[in-house]
């Protein structure tokens, strides 16, 4: 079984930790839950932990979760309501969450819901794997031409610039765009999203995704500082934090224990 991690965001303390409990004890594909009170400490929370399901009251304090949505932009969470209101079960739909549940909880509920949405990101994993399966594949196929292909192509309005690989020191998201940072001091905005670049560098073995907004050149980072909370420090001087989820895999990729 694929074991997920989840957030709970809501205003009241009391449900916040009713409903961690009620996950733990019910929803046994959920390994991990965290929560919050409030919509800026739950969005740190969002972009530190990068939680697989994102339990979010629409009303949270002053603000509301549709705020919380639009600051996160894309994000690969799946997301469920939690509401004593119906009526924003309609607008709720525009931002493709999986499910919308009143107050008080259903216990049956919670459980199809969370089943309905660990079905999903296991469909989503095994696409992801499919895909990389396939550019693997391609390049496979195309040693040959390796050295042709260790320059990719940005396109704006004027002109394509072709840019080295070896030259990109990391890659950050930024909603849907994609800046790319290069050794020369430089970057270059694309209209691709972080994903993309992911599916294209990674192939190459030097680029390694440590943040849900970060994806660096493993050759360009200086050292990696663990007791700043583990952060890649770059040739360019940049910080780039490495999510908790991506810190074991980086680390057993570089052979760090």
């Amino acid at each position: 079984m694929s074991l997920h991690t989840a957030i709970v965001i809501d205003d009241h303390k009391n449900t916040v930790e009713l409903l961690k409990l009620c996950l733990k004890k019910y929803c046994h594909s959920i390994k991990e839950v965290y929560g919050s009170t409030d919509v800026q400490d739950g969005f740190h929370k969002i972009q530190e932990y990068e939680p697989d399901i994102i339990f979010l009251d629409v009303m949270i304090g002053e603000d509301t979760a549709f705020n919380l949505l639009d600051n996160l932009g894309n994000i690969d969470s799946e997301i469920i309501f939690i509401s004593s209101f119906k009526e924003f079960a309609l607008k709720a739909m525009d931002y493709e969450v999986s499910n919308y549940l009143l107050k008080p909880i259903d216990i049956k509920k919670l459980v199809i819901a969370v089943r309905k949405v660990s079905e999903k990101l296991k469909t989503k994993v095994y696409m992801k794997e499919l895909l990389q399966n396939e550019i693997e594949l391609k390049d496979f196929n195309n040693l040959k031409d390796y050295s042709n292909k260790s320059v990719i192509a940005i396109a704006s309005t004027a002109k394509i610039e072709l840019i080295k690989v070896e030259e990109i020191i990391f890659c950050e998201a930024e909603r849907s765009y994609t800046i790319l940072y290069l050794k020369d001091g430089t970057s270059k905005v694309s209209s691709k999203n972080l994903l993309e670049y992911e599916n294209l560098l990674v192939p190459k073995g030097a680029f390694f995704r440590i943040h849900r907004k970060y994806l660096v050149n493993l050759h360009m980072i200086e050292n990696i500082n663990k007791s700043a909370g583990n952060y890649c420090e770059m040739i360019n001087k940049k910080s780039l934090p490495i999510s908790k989820r991506k810190r074991e895999k980086l680390f057993k990729f570089l052979g760090i224990s």
